[in-house]
């Protein structure tokens, strides 16, 4: 018979996890940290493909400097916005459900109430793994809003929210 070997402690929601949750979420600080690399990352690859773009049509200087430019503001312009939508980013558990406050330019607030919860998934990428965040998401009976994702939660806590709504709908049927 073979034994699956039990998870690592650091997966398991603590004691202070486990307690109710109501109120604002915790955002982990490195999810700034995360939706900077994204920015930096997502700006260079603009910045070269305009790189080779701007020297091919202005020629070599010319390109070159316009080329230097565009990758300065690009990547000044990915720093700004990660930081301004961390500072806008919210989640939070109400009574009868979840909401989520996000966007810099076009700013919306999503709510899901609970007794419109299917089922919900905690998920982690490498970036997550390595600094203990978690992304819950709260799938819903819905067509237009067929989930919700809450980011950057730290790992306990996402899984004690996972818990905590999985619990609240089997009292509800």
């Amino acid at each position: 018979m073979i034994e699956l070997a039990p998870e690592p402690a650091a997966s398991q929601p603590t004691a202070a996890a486990l307690a109710p949750l109501a109120g604002e979420l915790t955002r982990h600080p490195r999810l700034l940290t995360v939706w900077r690399v994204r920015n930096v990352v997502c700006a260079l690859i603009a910045s070269t493909a305009l790189g080779v773009s701007a020297i091919a049509l202005l020629g070599g200087s010319i390109g070159a400097g316009f080329a230097g430019a565009a990758t300065l503001a690009l990547l000044a312009f990915g720093w700004w916005h990660a930081g301004a939508a961390f500072a806008r980013y919210r989640a939070c558990v109400l009574d009868d459900g979840i909401e989520l406050q996000s966007g810099v330019f076009w700013r919306s607030v999503a709510f899901v109430p609970g007794l419109r919860i299917q089922h919900t998934e905690v998920n982690q990428g490498p970036l997550d793994r390595r600094w203990g965040m978690a992304q819950l998401i709260v799938y819903t009976a819905s067509v237009k809003l067929g989930a919700l994702r809450v980011l950057g939660m730290p790992q306990a806590e996402a899984l004690a929210l996972r818990d905590q709504l999985l619990k609240r709908g089997s009292d509800a049927v």
